[in-house]
């Protein structure tokens, strides 16, 4: 699992095909989740169970910034 801050401020964090990209635009939290498909990239909803341990890794990682 790999788990960046990014240079505009956004988290991503990826595991395999995965990819979570947290943002925080003026308070509002956003949670984008990607399945890549090899051809395409699929947008599931954030309460997909094979996001859970990207979400526990973008928890620790904000914790551990604080």
């Amino acid at each position: 699992m790999k788990v960046q801050l990014l240079s505009n401020g956004q988290i991503e964090v990826k595991s395999e095909n995965l990819t979570l990209t947290h943002s925080n635009i003026k308070g509002n939290k956003f949670n984008d989740c990607e399945i890549d498909k090899g051809q395409y990239f699929e947008t599931v909803k954030s309460s997909d169970e094979r996001f859970k341990p990207l979400f526990i890794a973008l928890v620790n990682f904000k914790n551990s910034k604080n």
